[in-house]
């Protein structure tokens, strides 16, 4: 009898066993499966916010978690909204323009009045200028969609373009350059394309831009000999190989911190044999100009550098370091940094695609001005 019962217990604590084991072993496959479903659900969710298809039920999904992981997605990823807000600006932009009176409707007396303040044109008499403003009849663009260029003064934004259009075409004799081509690279809305519609007779002139705003302006208010193009901040224009005489470029290579090297491979490879290059940069002689500006907070490229470095005042009292140097000040969309290029630099990085004909400090406003060549 004893016997007995000892083997029902026994038996008994068996089936326990096995009932306990078997218990434990479910309750460890149904918390293995919840895992494995929430992460295919985060997975589906950040795919449906990410706008990808996806296989399997997304009722689930409420609108506000929607919103919900958008947010926490933008906030974790830095990216925009729109796809192509990370390559160019103002894409699908469609709000009209408020431009100002063309300049040839400006007093003359006027302008050599601001000509004067501005140091600008002095080796243009006043029968000359007086000639260029009466040929332009070309409506101002608003301060707002002049890419900062002296947006409180229409007069100070057409001279300021004058003169960067004289110096070009200064080069232009120095080279025996009888331009039938030419490009704008980062032409805004047409501060300098307006003066080669005005006052030459050059029969393609193109303009690009990453602010598509800028691009649509140059297509509802130029001429059809005015090309325009809405690029991107990756390396490619879809112009011919060896077919443009003159590439200016102000205020882009002191803001390109990425694929420099690829934009100066593009732009030789458009650039016609007997042609040049007028790009601009910061050198050493914008960071000795910074050092002396370092208290004027008018001074924006300084506020700039301020807001991103706030050591840059002791930086800027040490030389230029001889090398590309980048300050960022987003991590969103094309437009992201301030950018210094030393002198050796440009010749030894630059001249590799370029023969490097001369570095003209100041020559656009405190930026300096390399004339770039055919290798």
């Amino acid at each position: 009898m004893e016997l007995t019962t000892y083997a029902v217990l026994v038996a008994l604590a068996a089936v326990s066993g096995v009932i306990n084991g078997w218990v434990i072993w479910r309750w460890l496959r149904r918390k293995h499966k919840k895992r494995k479903l929430k992460r295919l659900r985060q997975q589906q969710e950040a795919e449906l916010v990410a706008g990808r298809r996806f296989s399997g039920d997304a009722s689930h999904v409420s609108a506000d978690h929607i919103q919900t992981l958008h947010a926490v997605s933008v906030e974790r990823t830095l990216r925009p909204e729109a796809w192509e807000d990370d390559i160019s600006e103002n894409t699908l932009d469609a709000a009209p323009f408020e431009n100002s009176e063309p300049i040839c409707v400006s007093p003359i007396a006027d302008v050599l009045k601001r000509r004067g303040a501005m140091k600008l044109t002095a080796g243009i008499g006043s029968e000359a200028l007086a000639g260029m403003i009466a040929n332009d009849h070309l409506p101002i663009p608003s301060g707002s969609d002049r890419e900062g260029y002296n947006s409180a003064s229409d007069l100070d934004y057409w001279l300021g373009g004058l003169e960067d259009y004289l110096k070009v075409m200064e080069v232009a004799r120095q080279y025996a350059v009888e331009p039938r081509s030419v490009l704008d690279f980062g032409c805004s809305s047409g501060r300098l394309v307006r003066h080669y519609v005005a006052q030459t007779e050059i029969p393609e002139i193109w303009g690009a831009d990453i602010n598509a705003r800028h691009i649509r302006w140059l297509s509802e208010f130029l001429p059809d000999r005015v090309k325009p193009i809405a690029n991107h901040c990756l390396p490619t224009l879809p112009i011919r190989d060896n077919s443009v005489d003159i590439v200016t470029a102000f205020s882009v290579f002191t803001h390109i911190d990425t694929f420099e090297n690829c934009w100066l491979a593009e732009l030789a490879r458009i650039l016609h044999d007997d042609g040049f290059a007028y790009l601009t940069v910061h050198n050493e002689d914008t960071w000795s100009l910074l050092r002396d500006q370092i208290d004027n907070p008018a001074n924006r490229l300084v506020q700039s550098l301020l807001r991103i470095d706030p050591e840059i005042a002791e930086k800027l009292q040490q030389p230029l370091a001889d090398r590309r140097s980048s300050y960022r000040f987003t991590q969103v969309g094309p437009y992201r940094a301030q950018v210094f290029h030393s002198n050796n630099y440009l010749r030894n990085v630059w001249g590799r695609f370029f023969k490097v004909e001369a570095i003209l400090p100041e020559h656009h406003v405190r930026q300096t001005v390399v004339v770039l060549r055919k290798r």
